[in-house]
C-alpha cells in the first residue's frame, strides 16, 4: 500500500475514500469463508411495501 495513491498530498478526498473503500473490501474479503450457497445468484424478492391510502 503506498500512500502516495491516496490522494492524501493532492487533498483529494474523494480518491481517498474510494482506495480506503477498496482497501477495507480487500480485507473483508480475505476473512469472509465462502460456502457453496454462495454461488448461487440471489432470488427475487418482492417489495413488501404499499403505499399509504
Amino acid at each position: 500500500m503506498n500512500l502516495n495513491d491516496f490522494g492524501i498530498w493532492n487533498n483529494d478526498y474523494e480518491l481517498f475514500l474510494n482506495k480506503r473503500a477498496e482497501i477495507i473490501s480487500q480485507e473483508i474479503e480475505k476473512r469472509i469463508i465462502k460456502q457453496k450457497i454462495d454461488e448461487r445468484l440471489q432470488g427475487d424478492i418482492d417489495d413488501d411495501y404499499e403505499p399509504e391510502v
